[in-house]
């Protein structure tokens, strides 16, 4: 007989399935759920519906097919209407139709706990996030040009700040939301970062002089847009335009939350009637808190058109102090020279709106940056009384408690600024430096590695990523971050400053040398960066533009440099020890000392214990020093500096014990150990050297480690 004529199992399937009408069914099945799915898909949002309603349809769907196959299998539907078949090859199918109903119901069943499993964090934000939460986030610029991004962050932020001057609502903080302007996908998961029910968001488009502002209201516990509307206006009635959509929005949730009645708060505390002023204060504002050396001096020149367009406008002149004085810390001005700028712009801040907390912030910031910590601290406590959501305002009042040795204290404040910010860079960079002064060190890492997820090209924290890891001994990992933080913000001293300490660390003085070059020639932390040059490279000598411009300083300047000083002294200890000690009593006699009072006089005793001895009094008040409060910081300078204590003191044991700790901490320094005139009490004791000898060790592992060898 000839098999081969005979038809395959498949094409008898095949065929018997066509015979039995079952393709046909479940094609006409699948076309009839495609049209419903497609209708619930354009009606079930306008018609109010719930959004599990369309899962459950496409569930629905999914489950009919393998039965209507089944059934086209089983029946027929012909001239005598619906017939069962009990033909053999009917029972002999009955074994695929249960498979194959068992093998959709499982696929279903998976796909449902996946959906679920995953969906499960909706139902922690649902109940985490409280029912009238809101985030503001950038409004897209739209413009034909694209030119007008300040703009659309402007409105939001303003928008932001009247909402949040509204008692019945919960606002995210600025940062926090505008962090997240690049993010894609499930809106609730974007929610669920920022713990809020409701998401404002739109878009701005400026043609000529006319703005087109569109708003939305979602609410995030099911996805779908509660409420829209697009506002048209003059540039001239910016103000009108934000009080509209402000009230707006408020109205919309006060009806769904049923919230009592409250007119929100208008911006126009401390604010301007000017329409241009106002849009150079909201560019100005935006570059300020990008905090680079550019975008400090766009800033500066935009809150100076501002104030100059209308001299009553004190936000933006508290703007203006805060960014003479962050341009000592980001960019290249002289602390001196900063304070000198801000004190008129944080005065006249403060007296022209004596109600604004903002103003108070800036005056409280300016007054710690000239050491002034006791009014620097009642400042900044008004200014938090007055608007307890100025993040700004407890994270520098943090900054004063900390350098009043107040490290738990610090720590609280901090992480009440972080939770109106939860976002906010430099906040996480404080945090993260408080808990590593009190030996936190993984939670200090874990502070940096999760605002890292979301935003992992910030040099800000890759930086100080980069500090902890060089603190804790990790060189080569250290040496990589801020690598990487100067390649995104090469222009900035302080990322410049972070790698050439790694560098210096590592012995790779040839590298430390192109950084220099490439750094801006002025300014304190270049100049403090050539002096440590100097030293590591075992070259302790003067460097003349230092020694000039340290010379040229009065008493009163001099406490404001306590880096540089410090530095100084400790190089005065090779080179002029005379002027180095003078130095020091310029600013150790004055009656408002220098933050790093410490650090300066440790080192002039240092020099005076290496030149001939401390007297018994001296050495009583280190012995001293090391039992308060403020040797108990517990990062590894901190710990250092307890050791250098203990041996001003005379109580070398327990100064070998503490460096001993130090170094098993992660201290990796080995020419600060090797030059440090403070330690010269210890020289010649055999545990010293094999301290040293162990550091010179780590160094050349961490330069293999570095690919430096």
């Amino acid at each position: 007989m000839n098999t081969a004529s005979q038809p395959s199992v498949w094409s008898s399937a095949w065929r018997e399935l066509r015979r039995r009408k079952v393709v046909r069914a479940g094609a006409t099945y699948a076309l009839i759920a495609w049209v419903i799915l497609q209708l619930g898909e354009i009606t079930f949002e306008p018609l109010g519906l719930p959004p599990r309603a369309l899962t459950w349809t496409i569930l629905a769907a999914i489950l009919g097919f393998p039965i209507v196959l089944v059934l086209a299998w089983f029946f027929d539907l012909g001239p005598r209407g619906i017939t069962l078949d009990r033909s053999p090859a009917a029972r002999a199918g009955a074994w695929l139709a249960v498979v194959l109903v068992l093998l959709t119901t499982t696929g279903v069943g998976v796909w449902l706990v996946q959906l679920y499993s995953e969906e499960a964090p909706d139902t922690e934000l649902a109940s985490a996030a409280a029912s009238n939460s809101i985030a503001v986030l950038p409004f897209a610029d739209m413009s034909a040009s694209r030119d007008q991004s300040f703009l659309g962050d402007g409105i939001a932020e303003e928008l932001l700040d009247r909402l949040a001057r509204d008692s019945r609502l919960q606002v995210a903080a600025r940062t926090s939301s505008f962090a997240l302007r690049e993010h894609v996908g499930d809106i609730k998961l974007l929610a669920q970062k920022l713990a809020v029910r409701w998401i404002v968001e739109g878009s701005v488009r400026k043609a000529g002089n006319r703005i087109r502002v569109t708003a939305q209201l979602i609410d995030a516990s099911t996805g779908y847009h509660a409420w829209s509307e697009t506002y048209e206006r003059d540039d001239s009635d910016l103000f009108a335009l934000q009080d509209d959509v402000t009230e707006a929005i408020a109205g919309q949730l006060g009806q769904r939350l049923q919230l009592g009645e409250q007119s929100v708060a208008s911006a126009g505390h401390g604010g301007t009637e000017s329409a241009e002023a106002h849009q150079a204060f909201l560019a100005g504002r935006q570059a300020w808190r990008l905090r680079t050396p550019q975008s400090l001096a766009k800033a500066e020149r935009l809150f100076s058109e501002a104030v100059k367009l209308d001299a009553n406008f004190a936000r933006a002149w508290a703007g203006l102090a805060d960014t003479f004085l962050l341009q000592a810390d980001y960019s290249n001005r002289s602390i001196r020279e900063a304070i000198q700028l801000a004190e008129p712009a944080a005065v006249r801040a403060v007296t022209l709106a004596p109600g604004l907390g903002e103003a108070w912030a800036s005056l409280g910031l300016l007054r710690m940056s000239a050491g002034q910590l006791e009014p620097a601290e009642r400042s900044l406590r008004e200014a938090v009384r007055l608007d307890p959501r100025y993040e700004m305002a407890p994270m520098w009042l943090a900054s004063v408690l900390g350098r009043r040795g107040q490290l738990e204290r610090q720590a609280e404040v901090l992480q009440q600024a972080l939770q109106l910010n939860p976002l906010e860079p430099v906040i996480n960079i404080n945090l993260a430096q408080a808990l590593q002064r009190l030996g936190r060190f993984d939670q200090a890492e874990q502070q940096l590695q999760r605002l890292l997820a979301v935003t992992p090209d910030e040099p800000s924290i890759l930086r100080t990523l980069a500090q902890l890891q060089r603190q804790r001994g990790e060189l080569a990992q250290a040496l990589a971050g801020a690598r990487r933080a100067y390649q995104l913000d090469h222009h900035s001293p302080t990322s410049g400053e972070e790698l050439v300490h790694c560098l210096l660390q590592l012995g790779a003085f040839d590298r430390v040398d192109e950084v220099l070059r490439e750094l801006e020639p002025s300014g304190d932390v270049v100049l403090l960066l050539r002096q440590l040059r100097a030293l590591y490279s075992e070259q302790p000598t003067w460097v003349p533009a230092l020694k000039a411009w340290m010379q040229g300083m009065s008493p009163d300047e001099l406490k404001l440099h306590p880096g540089p000083v410090s530095i100084s002294l400790w190089a005065a200890h090779f080179d002029d020890p005379d002027a180095g000690l003078a130095m020091a009593a310029a600013i150790l006699d004055q009656e408002d000392r220098s933050a790093d009072e410490l650090g300066v006089r440790s080192l002039r005793d240092g020099i005076l214990q290496a030149r001939g001895g401390l007297t018994e009094q001296q050495r009583q008040f280190w012995r001293e020093q090391a039992q308060l409060p403020h040797a108990a910081d517990a990062s590894v300078d901190g710990r250092y500096l307890r050791a250098v204590m203990f041996a001003l003191g005379g109580q070398s044991e327990q100064a070998l014990a503490e460096l001993s700790a130090v170094i098993e901490l992660g201290l990796a320094d080995a020419q600060m150990f090797r030059f440090d005139p403070r330690l010269t009490s210890l020289r010649g004791d055999a545990r010293l050297a094999a301290m040293q000898q162990g550091l010179d060790r780590r160094r050349v592992e961490q330069r293999r480690l570095a690919g430096l060898e």
